[in-house]
């Protein structure tokens, strides 16, 4: 099957190892808004993005609603690796944004494989400090810029992550309506990125959030 060659942190293992895990693993289509983990679950299996247009958004939300997006996750990434690891519950909500085909690991036939093939730690390690420098960079942000900075800097990696070109100008995919506000978008980006260009910034919603879920899923061959 080798649906994990395009997966960078498989990069580096060959094909029919990709091939044995790929046979113990389960295949999920998500549609858009599909729940796939919320933040408290058990850690009971690593994901991949094998394709598709779709992304995932990985976040929280606290009590008063408000909505904190630390990650979107295109073809190629995989989540669900640090509780996996470490053994404690998951750190954060996953939902799809789009629609997103998966491949869903468990937690046993993951950890095996971890332990028996040096080259899957060294590129999870490569991967997981790529986002440990993000987290650290919004960590600074958040302590040093001003709300105008914070949010510029965040549409300019979500546009690097998925945005496309459209008539009104840059259109950034995903369900960020609800948790930003977009009215009042384009007055926080003009100090920023220059009179008129918060105006270029569109947002995209979904049509069908909410529809299915992964969790309490299971049935993947134990390793």
């Amino acid at each position: 099957m080798a649906l994990l060659v395009g997966v960078a942190a498989f990069k580096d293992i060959a094909e029919p190892v990709l091939d044995r895990i790929e046979a113990r693993s389960r295949l999920a289509d998500l549609r858009d808004g599909a729940q796939i983990f919320a933040q408290g679950d058990a850690p009971d299996a690593v994901y991949a993005i094998i394709g598709g247009s779709g992304q995932v958004r990985i976040g929280a939300v606290g009590r008063d609603s408000k909505g904190l997006m630390v990650e979107l996750l295109g073809p190629g990434d995989i989540f669900g690796e640090i509780g996996v690891i470490d053994g404690s519950v998951r750190t954060a909500d996953a939902f799809a944004d789009g629609n997103v085909p998966l491949l869903r690991t468990s937690a046993p036939v993951f950890t095996e494989t971890l332990a028996e093939h040096a080259a899957l730690g060294r590129d999870l390690c490569a991967m997981l400090a790529t986002r440990l420098r993000r987290t650290f960079a919004l960590f600074q942000d958040a302590t040093f810029e001003g709300l105008e900075v914070r949010l510029a800097r965040q549409v300019l990696y979500l546009a690097g992550r998925g945005g496309r070109r459209s008539e009104h100008g840059l259109r950034l995919a995903g369900g960020l309506v609800q948790n930003w506000g977009c009215q009042c978008m384009p007055d926080i980006f003009a100090p920023v990125l220059g009179t008129g260009v918060g105006r270029g910034v569109d947002f995209e919603g979904g049509g069908s959030r909410g529809r299915g879920s992964l969790r309490g899923h299971h049935g993947d061959q134990q390793a």
